[in-house]
């Protein structure tokens, strides 16, 4: 009624319209450019003030986010057997000293903050650390270089855990850095209760760079004449500048002793700064406590809020002056009939509906609130849908197969006229089934609402299943599309439509198991979902042995027999198992380049990245299976590199720790990270003996020595060389030589 009234005086109505609208924006721009004209300087301060905050705000989470990254990294060296080997209660031998030195290296490179770390063991006295050039490896207490830290060490419990300690350490590299000093945040880590006067077996120091710390702050300072700094709760500057060193005192400064004694965790105020008027703005870290301070000149916040004034009023001014000009030369013009253009409102407004439609559809399927009965009727009839809303209704969602190569191949623009050129003949073939609506959801869906009084039956599944191979055959024909197509359960209204969008959605995921074009009923995988499953171990193993040993064949039809099973459960099981076979590929590769030095082509979060794209099972076994032809060959050119060195570790092992009861080839495949079926497969394969037959060889011997050697009795001759039992190097030892221990020893004495 409004628009026909509208239509009737359009002289009247567009006279009106213009008048209150030039009143309307004169009288705005007028006030408001007076108003900002008067209190600029003000609003100036306080918007320079609060991008100076969230400036601050950034250095301050930096400064979170390197701390919790040197804390996380901290718990993993603790933690790391490795690292471990150097504080057991036997002092470690020269290999796992280096071992433990280069996995601080490699912990030190993870991140480019990290300055240097120790590891303090308290019981020997001993520092290792990660810098490289020192003339030791371990290094005793009192020949250690940083002697800022042995004084920590006499007042540990002074300190908290994991707090930043700012300090300056000797600087070992002064051909590489300038300086006598090098600038750190110290972060320790024990075990023990804080209190506590006994010093945990190992300590872990990781020292921060404040010159990293130093280039974050200067990166966030925009303007040039500003500084920005950072002070603890005492006054003493936590970081370097032009103006200060690290540490520096700065308590007695009155703009300090007024931030510190501030209650504000934020704020700011004009101050006088050595002898300049300036602008200090300041944050707190309620972390450490620390204060995040920017000095900036007065004079150079002032003439930009000035500059700002001047152009301001000057362009309410000119859009005061030109919109008055502009609203009434437009007026003057316009006052011929605008029937046409109010004709064009109304078909407008039932074009409109198409997308008004699209909105609620696409809010029925994502909204947090419910919508009643009553409500969903009301615009039903309001947006002319082709559903009842209180008829039982079911979904079904329409998916683009292949959708990465589609993004590929064809740009935004394209891709959407494709999707609306097909959504035509998507309704043609719906319309001969149902009542129905179609709406795009996602960029790689569409979700079809339909109407039905059927119930879920063998009668229904043969309709829908001829209307999915329907709409399949159409989006192929048209656009060269293939698409798969899930059906959700029955609802009884339209107000259960999120919940059957989620469970049909859920559903969808089953395209892994049953490839591109399928049709998959959420009522029918329900089974699937409900299935047990146990997770075969042992033919994992017998993969990853099968890789390693570079049989590709068999690796092939082992993998399948895994995923064959697992394919018979849920969505999300396999796609658990996928990912856990590639992680235990990736622990296959990483114990290979290990013990033979090797470098193999394989990434794993590479890898899982491309298995987020893939779409299907047969997909994923086609990059398998190409992984494992990539990999195993590398294996086999490294085979004899590799078990050369494998033999010998065994072999020094064994010889080694002979005396150990428990010594097998468990523990020693325990040891080195591998399988000890295929340690023992290869130790036989190169030695032509079996790993507990080398363990007796070299027990017998050591005992023949033991007999010849010294007058100590069998029984403690059994204890010395690892034996479990005398009964067993009994027979042992006679199967071996012929003849007793006793009768060995008189043979060697008689002779």
């Amino acid at each position: 009624m409004r628009i026909i009234k509208i239509i009737k005086k359009p002289h009247t109505f567009l006279s009106k319209l213009f008048l209150s609208f030039s009143l309307t924006i004169a009288i705005t721009i007028f006030i408001l450019s007076s108003f900002l004209y008067l209190s600029f300087e003000k609003i100036g301060l306080t918007i320079i003030n609060s991008y100076i905050k969230d400036s601050l705000s950034q250095v301050s989470y930096s400064t979170t986010l390197m701390s919790e990254s040197a804390k996380s990294l901290a718990l993993q060296i603790y933690f790391d057997p490795t690292i471990s080997l150097l504080t057991y209660y036997y002092e470690p031998n020269a290999q796992e000293k280096a071992s433990a030195t280069n996995r601080l290296g490699s912990f030190s490179k993870t991140a480019p903050f990290i300055h240097s770390i120790y590891v303090y063991e308290t019981k020997r006295e001993v520092f290792y650390t990660s810098l490289f050039f020192l003339s030791s490896i371990d290094i005793k207490r009192p020949a250690f270089f940083d002697k800022g830290f042995l004084d920590i060490l006499d007042h540990l419990v002074d300190y908290k855990r994991l707090t930043p300690i700012p300090r300056n350490i000797p600087n070992l590299y002064p051909e590489f850095v300038k300086g006598d000093f090098s600038s750190v945040y110290s972060f320790i880590f024990y075990d023990l209760p804080e209190e506590s006067k006994v010093l945990d077996n190992r300590i872990i120091v990781m020292n921060l760079s404040e010159e990293w710390m130093r280039k974050i702050v200067d990166s966030m300072d925009t303007e040039p004449q500003s500084n920005i700094f950072i002070v603890d709760n005492g006054g003493k500057t936590v970081i370097s500048n032009e103006q200060h060193t690290m540490l520096t005192d700065l308590s007695d400064k009155k703009y300090i002793k007024d931030i510190l004694s501030s209650s504000e965790k934020s704020g700011y105020f004009i101050a006088d700064v050595d002898h300049v008027k300036s602008l200090v703005t300041y944050v707190s870290s309620e972390l450490y406590g620390w204060k995040f301070i920017r000095i900036t000149p007065y004079d150079v916040v002032v003439s930009k809020i000035e500059k700002a004034k001047v152009r301001t009023f000057l362009l309410g001014f000119i859009i005061l002056a030109g919109g008055l000009l502009i609203s009434i030369a437009i007026s003057r013009r316009l006052f011929n009939p605008l029937k046409p253009v109010f004709a064009k409102l109304a078909s407008f407004q039932m074009e409109n509906i198409g997308k008004m439609k699209q909105d609620f559809l696409k809010d029925l399927l994502h909204s947090h609130s419910e919508y009643s009965i009553e409500l969903i009727q009301k615009r039903a009839d309001e947006l002319q849908l082709q559903l009842d809303p209180t008829q039982p209704f079911f979904l079904m969602i329409v998916k683009i197969d292949h959708y990465k190569d589609f993004c590929g191949k064809f740009g935004l623009t394209h891709r959407n006229a494709m999707k609306q050129a097909l959504l035509p003949t998507l309704s043609k073939v719906c319309s001969e089934g149902f009542k129905h609506e179609i709406l795009e959801a996602q960029d790689d869906h569409f979700v079809i609402f339909f109407n039905t009084q059927e119930p879920f039956s063998t009668d229904f599944v043969s309709r829908t299943d001829l209307l999915s191979r329907n709409i399949q055959a159409s989006a192929s024909a048209q656009a060269n599309l293939s698409l798969s197509v899930t059906i959700s359960t029955m609802g009884t209204s339209l107000s259960q439509t999120k919940d059957l969008y989620i469970e049909a959605l859920e559903a969808s995921a089953y395209k892994l198991i049953y490839g591109h074009g399928c049709i998959i009923y959420t009522e029918q995988i329900k089974d699937l979902v409900e299935r047990e499953y146990s997770y075969s171990q042992e033919k994992d193993k017998l993969l990853i042995d099968a890789l390693m040993l570079g049989k590709t064949t068999d690796a092939k039809q082992l993998y399948t027999q895994i995923v064959s099973n697992a394919a018979g459960s849920s969505c999300n099981i396999l796609n658990s198992v996928l990912l856990r076979l590639a992680v235990d590929i990736n622990m296959a590769v990483d114990s290979i380049q290990r013990n033979s030095g090797l470098s193999i082509p394989f990434h794993l979060r590479d890898f899982i990245q491309e298995m987020e794209d893939l779409e299907t099972l047969d997909d994923f076994n086609e990059r398998f299976f190409l992984l494992f032809e990539e990999i195993t060959p590398r294996f086999e050119e490294g085979k004899g590199l590799k078990y050369e060195g494998l033999i010998s570790k065994v072999t020094e092992m064994i010889n080694a720790e002979y005396t150990d009861q428990n010594l097998s080839v468990y523990s020693i495949a325990a040891a080195m990270d591998m399988s000890p079926a295929y340690l023992g497969r290869v130790f036989k394969k190169h030695t032509t003996r079996s790993v507990a037959d080398h363990i007796n060889h070299v027990r017998i011997e050591q005992a023949k020595k033991l007999l010849q050697e010294t007058s100590h009795s069998i029984q403690d001759i059994v204890e010395q060389t690892g034996f479990l039992s005398s009964g067993y190097f009994y027979t042992l030892f006679k199967k071996t030589t012929g003849i007793t221990p006793n009768q060995f020893r008189q043979n060697r004495s008689g002779s």
